[in-house]
């Protein structure tokens, strides 16, 4: 019998109801309550079963007959650890959901949280305390932690711990670059650009040697304006999201780095190139597939954006020959002075268990496992790599819910570099760097475009984590005044101010307004909740 499978969308709240944790035993039976446990990988006498939320992931490439409810990674859990996890609901929008599960206080059993929410659940007495079952991670897993205390800390309260930190793939991660399509730029003669005119300069060359309709790409969501404003000393936001950045005010407080200087040279410059026909003039209703496309057909060869874009670069190379692919290059900067790279606090959330559920130990052996077989058992032989990678590729690492956790990627860049550079693999010594290296041979050796991606990002002496790697050793990084989980107000105000922001800045580079419209947005963000969002981070963070 095909089991239902149930997505719960942002539109039909009435589905949310559905979600009926008492459906679930919580695992209870006198084997299970009965069981010593003496090492974390030990399977339960009898199936117990937990709940997950989870994201709807439409990005992986399930195998067939797999999907959200039903893949790789719980029919290991079922089959090695005789644990049964059963998602009740998948979302689109999984941040919306958790914050209606919070509001009506139905629960799954385990489920990963912002910052902010895993203060309201601590608040409201929701999630379960887990001291007393971290003893329950792997030895790998606690190595993790041990490496990363100043984010371990923060999900305890009173001396209890209550979550475990999804950690963070390292500051690496966090740095902008700008990316030029490789053929054209060695046809210009792979100049040094060092300096915003020299960007300026390739610009201008990709439009009169390439006749392309525009240079530089930007959508609505202006991606790749708030990737480039480090350029201008101004580290407004660390990318394209709701990623904000707070800075010295010179008279021993913090603001916002909106309020930067540099803000307006961003302004003025992106104006210009608008003005000069470098940018789509029609960019405020172009979409993030639309504004790929423009690459994809040749319309544009340079954008401003993070370590990952080049894994969006293969129909490029299928439209275009093996060389037509964007590679990465240092930001520029106005004055030529080497660029700071802005880092916020880098933990990405908390994996959690509902109060009350029988089995919390769940939670540290399946993201344990999650560790083991990403990480460490294709390094260890005890369990093929061939199959070890199944549960990496495709996407498949972002299907576990509440049981995943990140890598730092610093020494796994270094790693494989020392091997491609010397061909001796023994520099290999991390799952996760074992995988993106036979990734990047597929592209080396045969040209297939499944490595392609992986190669951009770190398979040469100039992919994009390999220059973020120079700029953590030339101590380049901007660390953020606000270092640690946000207070409430930037969750009550973040999102309706940054709304202020981003329509100010698309009317500005659209000419719609003049330059110095951008002080009465200012104001209007300060008014929205700027002043209030200020005050909090000052608080917390001023000493």
């Amino acid at each position: 019998m095909q089991r239902k499978k149930l997505f719960l969308s942002v539109m039909v709240v009435s589905l949310f109801m559905l979600i009926l944790v008492g459906c679930s035993d919580n695992g209870v039976s006198s084997a299970n309550a009965s069981f010593e446990r003496t090492d974390w990988r030990q399977p339960f006498p009898e199936t117990v079963t937990v709940t997950i939320g989870n994201d709807e992931m439409a990005h992986a490439i399930f195998a067939d007959g797999e999907d959200i409810f039903d893949n790789l990674w719980t029919r290991r859990w079922l089959e090695v650890y005789n644990i049964n996890v059963e998602t009740v609901w998948a979302s689109p929008d999984y941040p919306l959901a958790i914050n209606l599960a919070i509001a009506s206080g139905d629960l799954p059993d385990m489920f990963h949280v912002d910052s902010a929410q895993f203060q309201q659940l601590l608040d409201a007495g929701l999630i379960e305390d887990l001291t007393d079952v971290f003893d329950f991670s792997s030895p790998g897993l606690r190595r993790m932690f041990e490496g990363e205390q100043v984010l371990v800390d923060t999900p305890y309260r009173d001396g209890r711990l209550y979550g475990f930190p999804r950690l963070h793939y390292g500051f690496v991660t966090q740095a902008p670059f700008l990316w030029v399509r490789k053929d054209w730029y060695e046809q210009a003669g792979s100049p040094a650009i060092n300096t915003v005119a020299d960007l300026e300069a390739l610009m201008e060359n990709f439009m009169n040697t390439h006749d392309t309709p525009f240079a530089m790409i930007l959508n609505d969501g202006l991606f790749g304006f708030w990737n480039s404003v480090t350029a201008w000393h101004a580290p407004a936001r660390t990318d394209g999201s709701w990623t904000r950045f707070w800075i010295d005010d010179g008279q021993g407080g913090i603001m916002s780095a909106y309020e930067s200087p540099g803000m307006l040279d961003a302004l003025a410059a992106w104006r210009s190139w608008y003005e000069r026909g470098w940018i789509r003039h029609d960019f405020p209703t172009v979409t993030w597939d639309g504004k790929v496309s423009d690459i994809v057909s040749g319309n544009a060869g340079i954008e401003f954006g993070p370590n990952w874009r080049g894994f969006n670069w293969s129909a490029v190379v299928d439209n275009f020959g093996d060389d037509a692919y964007l590679i990465a290059l240092p930001i520029p900067t106005i004055d030529g002075r080497p660029v700071q790279i802005p880092v916020v606090f880098p933990n990405v959330g908390y994996n959690v268990v509902r109060r009350g559920f029988a089995h919390p130990e769940i939670l540290p052996m399946l993201i344990s496992d999650y560790t083991y077989v990403i990480n460490e058992a294709a390094i260890l032989g005890t369990i093929p790599q061939e199959e070890a990678m199944r549960f990496n590729i495709n996407d498949m690492n972002w299907v576990t819910g509440p049981f995943k956790t990140t890598f730092p990627h610093y020494d796994d860049i270094v790693a494989i570099q020392n091997a491609l550079r010397t061909g001796d693999e023994s520099y290999i010594i991390s799952g996760y760097a074992r995988l993106a290296l036979d990734e990047i041979m597929e592209w080396i050796n045969f040209r297939n475009p499944s490595g392609l991606g992986r190669y951009l990002q770190m398979g040469h002496p100039n992919a994009s984590l390999v220059i973020a790697v120079g700029y953590e050793d030339g101590g380049q990084y901007l660390y953020s005044r606000a270092w640690g989980p946000m207070p409430q107000e930037i969750l009550d105000f973040g999102g309706i101010t940054d709304s202020i922001i981003d329509e100010g800045v698309t009317r500005i580079i659209a000419g719609v307004e003049p330059l110095e419209h951008w002080y009465i947005v200012l104001e209007n963000w300060r008014n929205a909740g700027g002043n209030a969002m200020t005050q909090a981070i000052n608080e917390r963070f001023g000493n």
